[in-house]
């Protein structure tokens, strides 16, 4: 992984979107393979499975303000 990814700033969000549109220099197509292995061992594995659906829930709010990141941590702790 030697390119630099512009992710944060992606206007269209195909990954999020299951869109194919995705950017050139979009991780998505650039690391494919390691994309792959990931959801992979996500769908085989029930402790990692487990934790990236805690993690996904927790950079907000339930009114939809953003977490610091002390308090996503620290949530991520207590599931």
């Amino acid at each position: 992984m030697n390119s630099v990814y512009t992710c944060a700033i992606c206007p269209k969000k195909p990954c999020a979107k299951g869109d194919d549109n995705f950017p050139k220099n979009c991780p998505t197509v650039m690391e494919k393979e390691i994309i792959e292995k990931s959801i992979e061992r996500y769908n085989v594995d029930e402790n990692i499975n487990k934790i990236m659906k805690v993690a996904n829930k927790l950079p907000v709010t339930e009114d939809g303000e953003l977490r610091s990141r002390a308090e996503e941590i620290i949530d991520l702790t207590k599931a």
